[in-house]
């Protein structure tokens, strides 16, 4: 970045996904999540369109419908290139995800498939705690909000939580309306309730490599040495600079 003139950066792109970003940090401390969808039993998207814009997605996820006949369930407002090809599409009204996945961990906990030792020993918060603060959020209650049949809520929550190995990802579906951080957030709960994490088949923290500056910094761009026919046309106008 010394050799073009400046070592800054600037992106805008990522302010469409703060609360996606936030709400991801204030679960485990990262701002996103790694889902291992290649060894998945069940895939649970919200909000998301994997198949058009995470290309690094496709290949895993397909290897995990093929090979792990993992079934690929999406909550989406729209028929979408993702929605359209799932196992089972689930429209839902615009911003009433986490409603639908609260209701879902509601069933979690009242069907007893939540993992109690991962949350005992990995949270800061119990079953008892989870139980009473959830019991208001019924599938019906959900299914009033956000249109998606009761019975369906209780069905998808049990296959998910029955699957044993699940991956639940959300992006700016859910995180780009009002309360998208707190959707995020119980959309997530899910994978935490079923013990999805840092597991084979769940949703894995990432590992991150820091950029330290660059020692020693490269050298300013010379006119030295470029012959005719070989300058870059992208060093042109620092050249003529």
């Amino acid at each position: 970045m010394h050799s073009l003139g400046s070592p800054s950066i600037y992106q805008s792109d990522g302010l469409g996904d703060l609360s996606k970003r936030l709400g991801m940090e204030s679960i485990w401390g990262a701002d996103i999540e790694i889902p291992d969808f290649a060894h998945a039993k069940h895939i649970l998207v919200f909000g998301a369109n994997p198949y058009e814009t995470f290309h690094g997605f496709n290949r895993p996820i397909v290897q995990g419908r093929v090979g792990n006949r993992a079934k690929f369930t999406v909550f989406e407002v729209r028929t979408s290139f993702s929605s359209g090809l799932a196992d089972e599409w689930v429209p839902v009204f615009p911003g009433t995800d986490g409603m639908v996945a609260l209701a879902m961990a509601h069933v979690i906990l009242a069907e007893g498939l939540a993992d109690a030792e991962f949350v005992q020993q990995w949270t800061d918060t119990s079953l008892e705690e989870l139980t009473k603060h959830l019991r208001l959020y019924t599938p019906e209650v959900a299914e009033n909000a956000s249109g998606v049949p009761a019975e369906a809520i209780r069905r998808i929550a049990v296959e998910f939580a029955s699957a044993k190995s699940g991956a639940v990802f959300t992006y700016r579906g859910i995180g780009s309306h009002a309360g998208g951080t707190d959707a995020v957030r119980a959309c997530m709960l899910l994978a935490v309730l079923t013990g999805n994490i840092e597991v084979k088949g769940g949703c894995c923290l990432p590992r991150e490599m820091k950029w330290q500056d660059v020692e020693p910094i490269p050298p300013s761009p010379s006119s030295a040495g470029i012959a005719a026919g070989t300058m870059s046309r992208h060093l042109l106008p620092f050249l003529i600079k």
